[in-house]
């Protein structure tokens, strides 16, 4: 029994480190989380402090301290502060907290579905389920003041469009919805210690630090050197060793490994690989055409000292071991936060002023020729799963009533 308690609490340590390396050595004042949304970004400040920006808006404080997470949704912000309690942010801002004794929560916004972690490790659900998303084996949706319990014993819960993954003490990892035509929880593999769901695929990170992947793969998000899909017979494939977090998103994915390198893959239309390249696509004759192929099949490391990191659809962002803040890819509604509506095509970093406006336009870091590790697709646990793949778009975005002011800066290694 003993050894089982032991068990189970060195799981939740490794599962917080890699979800939440809030408490990594970032200095005083320096980032320490940060999360992509749709049309805006988040990030907290060792203070405690919030600060958001995108959707046209400059960045902004819009929480003095006593938060622990943050999370962007599709149209919104949600947080949880010190004390366990669970807030939405802007219009919500005023009703109170939504939950009390949260330790983790997953959001696509306001207007999608969100799942909640209590401290008892029960995993409470609210918002759409017209794709079965939260798991209660019905289709009708709830709000937040009537939450539906789905299972106890989770330790952590990763959401995309119509697909919930959670893993629970034991190191099973569990996943529902319309994307894999489940409308309860069905148990997927062992020994897992963070997953994050992707739009129509899954990353699983195991206890040996192996990563695997299946799903959806029309752009190479899985990283197993193909375009393959890993679906219906198909088995998990493993991608690469010594990972201890994982982001997936829309169509590219990024990994942090125990040397604090981060490699990315997938889709690059917007640059949001990093390597200084960019996917072009011709969709002048009403089918989408790739014209300059640089999406990268297989990891690609981007960059060293990383702590965490966090992919948008179309856009990456890390936090290195000093608190600084990297953002590239798409800026079309200044979410990268540089104070630009730019696309970067590699990291610039990110530094809130507190003064006057103080932009500084710098040019991006040469980068050298992409290094890419090979990648031989292996069968895992004897797991199958059928995904009905479906993409889905976001809804409307949230209007920001933000500003503030940034500098640029890009001294930064890249390998």
């Amino acid at each position: 029994m003993e050894k089982k308690i032991l068990g189970a609490v060195i799981l939740v340590v490794l599962v917080v480190f890699s979800c939440f390396p809030a408490y990594a050595s970032a200095q005083d004042g320096g980032f320490i989380s940060v999360s992509a949304g749709y049309e805006h970004s988040a990030a907290t400040k060792s203070d405690g402090s919030v600060w958001i920006w995108g959707a046209n808006r400059y960045i902004e404080k819009i929480a003095e301290e006593n938060v622990s997470q943050v999370y962007a949704g599709g149209q919104s912000t949600i947080i949880i502060k010190d004390d366990g309690s669970l807030w939405w942010l802007w219009w919500y801002d005023d009703s109170g907290p939504i939950m009390t004794d949260v330790i983790q929560v997953s959001t696509q916004g306001i207007y999608s579905h969100t799942m909640a972690i209590k401290s008892d490790g029960g995993l409470w659900a609210w918002g759409t389920n017209s794709g079965y998303e939260l798991g209660d084996g019905t289709n009708e949706a709830r709000d937040e003041s009537n939450p539906v319990k789905i299972m106890d014993d989770v330790i952590q819960v990763s959401i995309q469009s119509g697909t919930s993954a959670a893993i629970k003490s034991d190191g099973s990892l569990w996943a529902w919805g319309w994307n894999i035509s489940r409308s309860g929880p069905l148990k997927i593999m062992d020994d897992v210690i963070q997953v994050s769901a992707g739009n129509g695929y899954l990353m699983a990170i195991k206890n040996d630090g192996s990563l695997w992947a299946w799903g959806a793969n029309f752009y190479g998000q899985l990283g197993d050197g193909t375009t393959k899909w890993k679906l219906g017979e198909e088995e998990p494939v493993k991608i690469m060793d010594d990972v201890i977090q994982v982001s997936a998103r829309n169509t590219h994915t990024a990994a942090i490994k125990s040397d604090g390198s981060l490699w990315v893959w997938g889709d690059n239309e917007y640059g949001q690989i990093g390597d200084g390249t960019r996917t072009k696509y011709d969709y002048s004759l009403g089918t989408i055409i790739i014209a300059e192929n640089n999406n990268r099949l297989s990891p690609v490391k981007i960059m060293d000292g990383v702590i965490q990191v966090a992919v948008g659809d179309t856009r990456t962002m890390a936090i290195t071991s000093d608190g600084s803040l990297w953002a590239w890819g798409d800026n079309r509604k200044r979410l990268l936060g540089d104070g630009t509506a730019i696309t970067r095509l590699s990291p610039v970093k990110v530094t809130v002023i507190e003064s006057e406006l103080e932009l500084t336009e710098a040019e991006p870091p040469e980068i050298p020729e992409a290094e890419e590790i090979s990648v031989s697709p292996k069968t895992g646990d004897n797991t199958t799963i059928l995904f009905a793949v479906i993409f889905m778009t976001n809804a409307a975005p949230v209007i920001f009533v933000l500003y503030k002011k940034l500098k640029i800066d890009n001294n930064i290694k890249i390998n």
